[in-house]
């Protein structure tokens, strides 16, 4: 759900007459999640819902709209301008993060479970510069952008959701693409740094302050959710620094690496052009690229790549026959059931 022309989303998204839409939302209600990320979705850019999420669940999932009573869109630095223009462009390429307009490719996250404003934080403005052995290509941005270029494409925020009384802390993220470069490998490098923010979130490094000024690491139980653009196996991408991530102890092995990484038979056909016949593909290039990582202490119990009715988590159709490979995205849904008991619900 994005555009180069801002506001034209909303405009599409209000018509209910969509099919791209339609299709996006045929898989959302066929597989009904609790909680919801959805990446690529057009605001304002300082965050909140310009009327395209609500239209999105009046229009296109009406049967699911009392589902989702809950939803926080965080401000993003995709098109964000620099305090100094210096007679350049800023956009598309040439602003905070890659976008014709503030806000374009932000993302949403949609809950049945009320979302704890008050507690929500963010790594959204963290400086590039700041994080120690960074990899932010010499010479490439002028000196006064070098100063103000954030690490987040998008931004890195944590949404605590509360469960039965139990704070689940929902981190999420869309690092940028590690393509399109040139020789000095911005993205490539970019990529590798927001993955590595990540990390840095959850163990508290020292240099890494929050937007509200605090450094605390976050405590479990959490889960990482987003379009992380990285595969460990295949692609453009830094292999070793998303090994990192996905190998990181406080995360739950099982679907990180283990048996339970969401996977699909369909994705084996369907799935090409980079990695055929991969079936942990999420994207239709053949990559693992979406994510959803528990914490250590989180119990997961099933997981699937939505290629088919087949993955679904309690599938409608008999047969199972139903085909979702084209449904409106080149990314396919991604989900992960967990264990309530391990959150000490009972």
């Amino acid at each position: 759900m994005t555009s180069s022309v801002q506001g034209e989303v909303r405009k599409r998204v209000s018509t209910g007459g969509d099919e791209r839409l339609r299709k996006i939302a045929s898989v959302i209600a066929a597989t009904s999640p609790d909680i919801l990320l959805l990446c690529e979705v057009d605001q304002c850019g300082d965050g909140g819902d310009d009327g395209t999420i609500k239209q999105f669940l009046r229009k296109y999932l009406t049967d699911q709209q009392e589902n989702y009573p809950y939803f926080y869109q965080p401000a993003v630095n995709t098109g964000k301008p620099y305090k100094q223009k210096d007679n350049v462009k800023n956009q598309p390429d040439f602003a905070q993060g890659y976008g014709f307009h503030h806000g374009q490719y932000g993302f949403a996250l949609l809950s049945r479970y009320p979302i704890c404003t008050d507690e929500i934080r963010s790594w959204q403005k963290v400086i590039w510069q700041s994080m120690p052995k960074n990899r932010m290509p010499a010479d490439y941005y002028p000196a006064w952008v070098e100063t103000q270029k954030r690490i987040s494409s998008k931004s890195h925020v944590m949404i605590p959701v509360d469960i039965g009384g139990t704070r689940i802390k929902l981190i999420a993220c869309h690092p940028t693409p590690p393509v399109f470069d040139g020789d000095e490998k911005r993205n490539y490098s970019r990529n590798a740094d927001e993955l590595r923010l990540i990390r840095d979130m959850i163990e508290g490094a020292d240099y890494l302050c929050d937007d509200g000024e605090c450094s605390d690491p976050i405590e479990p139980p959490f889960v990482i959710l987003g379009d992380l653009n990285a595969d460990q196996y295949f692609g453009d991408g830094d292999r070793e620094e998303i090994g990192r991530l996905l190998t990181h102890p406080a995360i739950h092995k099982a679907t990180a690496t283990g048996h339970l990484v969401p996977a699909s038979h369909r994705a084996k056909r369907h799935a090409g052009r980079i990695a055929k016949g991969n079936p942990f593909a999420t994207h239709e290039s053949g990559l693992r690229l979406d994510y959803i990582l528990p914490s250590a202490e989180i119990s997961p119990l099933d997981s699937r790549v939505v290629w088919s009715a087949n993955d679904l988590p309690r599938p409608r159709e008999a047969d199972g026959t139903a085909d979702f490979s084209t449904n409106g995205s080149d990314h396919r849904l991604v989900w992960v059931d967990i264990d309530p008991k391990s959150l000490n619900l009972g």
